[in-house]
């Protein structure tokens, strides 16, 4: 979809305009969190933010819902056990909800997966890591070493702030900096796409919504005694561009 100008979105955003709800989402880097273009919040700088046209792209770009205006949802309210399955969601801060989990709910997870991708292009589960990987990038941003308890499922990363310090003040073109495992993630056109390249050379390109791959990446640690580095390669980049 062909957004409009930086400068038009902006205009709406410090507007509220509705109109453009269902156009774009705004992703505010400062914050980590995207909105929609009415949300009610202070709005930021435009040196602050980057807009996406759809939901789904500002999950897999790191960041998390807004929990004042919800852009996870349609605008009016979702159903109520959509609802109760977000909410539950965020109480939890996004830590993996398993399918016996979701049917203690009263929601059969198949349908939660339907509605999901009917909505978003993606499924829940795969909305779930997309979330936990882009609260990961944005800690390693900050040099922060990922707490445990929140990770749920990501703990063999808490090693990559260590990694961050490590490359601290390095260029791209030390050789130090290819002996990290780069993860990186996109919207590609079958979905969220999580890729992993070591050495300058790719060596995972799965979808983000598989069941292991938590337990793919951590295998890759330890079959190459390294550690996760989320950072864009330029291997990676090629195989987004191709």
């Amino acid at each position: 979809m062909l957004l409009p100008s930086f400068s038009e979105m902006y205009e709406a955003l410090l507007n509220r305009d509705t109109s453009y709800e269902g156009v774009f989402v705004v992703g505010v880097k400062s914050t980590g969190i995207f909105c929609r273009p009415s949300c009610q919040a202070r709005k930021p700088k435009a040196e602050n933010v980057e807009f996406f046209d759809r939901s789904a792209q500002a999950i897999v770009s790191g960041y998390r819902p807004c929990l004042r205006c919800k852009p996870m949802e349609a605008l009016g309210n979702p159903p109520l056990w959509v609802r109760n399955i977000l909410d539950e969601a965020e109480r939890r801060e996004y830590k993996k909800l398993k399918d016996q989990e979701i049917r203690e709910l009263g929601v059969d997870p198949n349908r939660m997966r339907r509605w999901f991708l009917a909505q978003h292009g993606m499924t829940f589960q795969s909305y779930l890591r997309c979330l936990r990987i882009g609260i990961s990038l944005r800690n390693s941003e900050k040099n922060k070493v990922v707490d445990r308890d929140m990770d749920s499922g990501f703990e063999f990363l808490s090693g990559y702030g260590k990694a961050v310090k490590k490359m601290k003040g390095k260029s791209t073109s030390d050789n130090a900096y290819k002996d990290f495992l780069k993860v990186d993630r996109w919207l590609g056109p079958l979905g969220p796409m999580t890729i992993a390249s070591f050495q300058d050379k790719i060596c995972l390109l799965e979808f983000s919504d598989r069941r292991m791959l938590e337990t793919e990446l951590q295998d890759l640690c330890k079959r190459f005694s390294t550690q996760v580095l989320f950072e864009e390669s330029p291997v990676g980049l090629e195989c987004k561009t191709q």
